[in-house]
């Protein structure tokens, strides 16, 4: 048992399993709303940072979309690194195959729109969006510098930042089912 003083509090840092958990009408509504029916959707949450290696989801995006133009990488997020990723999508003509969303407050909601999960971070400790795109289901994958306590199931896989993102787009197109 431990004991607290009167100046401690103890703030339990949780997932809300029912706004996450996988539901059907949810995952329809939200792909007809967002125009991505027919897409292979790749979804990334975080800041645009360093940290967060947005540039390095940018080569994932054009690698998946050479390969298949179906694939659409949906970035939710903000940062200041926001600015030099949208040029770089700009620059490569990338626009329909990566599109920046912002910061959002239906990230719950986008979750289930996606098909795959991708967080290639620099570095992280236990990232929280990691473990709400396990509970939606989805096939995740972490750069190999995530916490292995990020993995929940068998559905999340580590994955080397120090290579092509071909890598990447290669694992990724390999554990769709369709």
């Amino acid at each position: 048992r431990v004991l607290l003083g009167k100046h401690f509090h103890i703030m339990n840092n949780a997932v809300d399993v029912s706004k996450f958990s996988f539901d059907r009408k949810v995952r329809e509504r939200k792909r007809e709303e967002l125009g991505v029916m027919d897409r292979v959707v790749v979804g990334q949450i975080g800041a645009f940072s360093y940290q967060k290696n947005s540039e390095y989801v940018v080569d994932i995006a054009e690698a998946l979309h050479a390969i298949d133009p179906r694939f659409l990488v949906l970035m939710i997020g903000t940062g200041n690194d926001f600015e030099t990723v949208r040029r770089q999508i700009h620059d490569r003509s990338l626009e329909d195959a990566v599109w920046l969303l912002g910061s959002r407050k239906d990230v719950h909601e986008l979750v289930q729109a996606m098909d795959v999960f991708i967080l290639p971070s620099r570095f992280e400790g236990l990232p929280i969006v990691a473990i709400e795109a396990q509970v939606s289901g989805l096939r995740t994958f972490l750069s190999d510098t995530i916490s292995r306590e990020s993995a929940l199931s068998d559905r999340c896989e580590f994955l080397p930042i120090n290579v092509l993102a071909e890598k990447w787009a290669e694992k990724i197109i390999n554990s769709l089912p369709y």
